[in-house]
């Protein structure tokens, strides 16, 4: 059975191969973004193949690994204008008086360099809403959450 081999970024994928003539299929190389992650073999009707669900089905054989490096890439890519540094984050943090969890969330996120405002919630209890905009008061929040 001929088969067509073709090497194609999932990023930039053609809606078909044409003029394959009688070839019975294609053997499809994938990457994302260079990086190779899988492969496919898709039949050829009628002298083409029809790759306009590819794209959807080819992200879910997408290694988490492979995901992984680029974002780490797109991270470490400075921003437009030269600026190689991060917005500053504000993050917003919803709990149901689950306080070990909010004190392991909470101390994760203290070690963020960009953190500048951290707002934690308790969505059953609502006197215990605070604005965490340091570490200290992290501490009183948790003293707080042990009291109630």
């Amino acid at each position: 059975m001929p088969t067509v081999v073709a090497d194609l970024d999932i990023e930039s994928l053609p809606s078909s191969l044409l003029g394959l003539g009688t070839y019975r299929g294609a053997l499809i190389l994938l990457r994302l973004r260079g990086v190779p992650f899988g492969q496919v073999w898709l039949p050829a009707v009628d002298g083409q193949v029809d790759l306009s669900g590819l794209k959807d089905q080819a992200a879910e054989l997408i290694d988490p690994a492979v995901w992984q490096r680029i974002v780490r890439a797109e991270l470490e890519t400075p921003a437009s204008g030269g600026c190689a540094a991060l917005a500053d984050v504000t993050v917003a943090v919803c709990t149901r008086d689950r306080p070990l969890a909010l004190e392991g969330c909470l101390t994760a996120l203290g070690r963020l360099e960009q953190a500048q405002d951290i707002s934690a919630m308790n969505s059953f209890n609502s006197t215990i809403v605070r604005t965490i905009s340091s570490i200290a008061a992290f501490a009183l929040y948790l003293a707080a959450m042990a009291d109630n």
